[in-house]
């Protein structure tokens, strides 16, 4: 997102919007990746997303470090599907 979009709950819209598609197509559960380095990585914590590991990748010949967040039922009790029905 754009730095001035930030804090106006446009990250929650958009989230729940992809929440409302996987839901709609039959899907259960998501994944999302997210720089380590990246300081916002915390929303997807914010919206229940369960840490559940990282790894190396490479782009552009730097090594970074990527963290995996996971929504294990999105029909059911996160607060992602929580964000979806509310909006």
């Amino acid at each position: 997102m754009r730095s001035n979009e930030r804090g106006d709950s446009g990250g929650r819209r958009l989230v729940a919007a992809v929440v409302g598609e996987l839901t709609a197509g039959g899907f259960r559960s998501m994944l999302v990746w997210v720089l380590a380095d990246n300081p916002f990585r915390r929303f997807y914590e914010s919206l229940g997303g369960t840490y559940l590991r990282s790894q190396k990748m490479e782009i552009g010949g730097a090594r970074l470090n990527e963290v995996a967040y996971a929504w294990t039922d999105l029909q059911e009790g996160d607060s992602t599907s929580e964000t979806t029905r509310n909006r």
